[in-house]
């Protein structure tokens, strides 16, 4: 197994949170964020595992200059664009910023709501209807 940062998923997050205002706090310098691919596939419970999103534990931050990591695995390289934003938008709905410190907020059923909400039950997969991310896409 091999992980590589990417700058094509730097820039995937990039135009996902220029487009959602609920992500913008995200542009803070105060929130740094790697993004890394990972060359093997994910599952938990038999499902595909597209990405995922990790605070940087301190420790770990002599070595690595991010706050989060998000991470997509090998199947969600092979989703379309409009398909990797949705992923990105929703690991990136796990950070989070209370005013005063940053966090990963576990998996929800706000999360998915909003997801779910937008792109229908498929939202992650390449069946889901085409709808693309942004004020656009709602």
């Amino acid at each position: 197994m091999r992980y590589e940062q990417s700058e094509e998923l730097a820039r995937i997050a990039e135009a996902v949170i220029s487009v959602e205002p609920e992500l913008q706090f995200l542009t803070s310098p105060d929130c740094r964020i790697a993004y890394l691919i990972c060359s093997r596939a994910k599952r938990s419970r038999g499902k595909v595992v597209y990405a995922a999103a990790e605070k940087v534990k301190d420790k770990y931050k002599a070595f690595i200059e991010s706050d989060f990591i998000i991470t997509f695995y090998a199947d969600a390289l092979a989703l379309d664009e409009d398909h990797q934003k949705r992923v990105m938008y929703h690991e990136l709905l796990h950070i989070s910023f209370d005013g005063e410190k940053y966090s990963i907020v576990p998996h929800n059923v706000e999360d998915f709501r909003q997801c779910i909400d937008r792109w229908g039950v498929d939202w992650a997969s390449d069946q889901g209807e085409q709808m693309t991310i942004g004020k656009a896409g709602r």
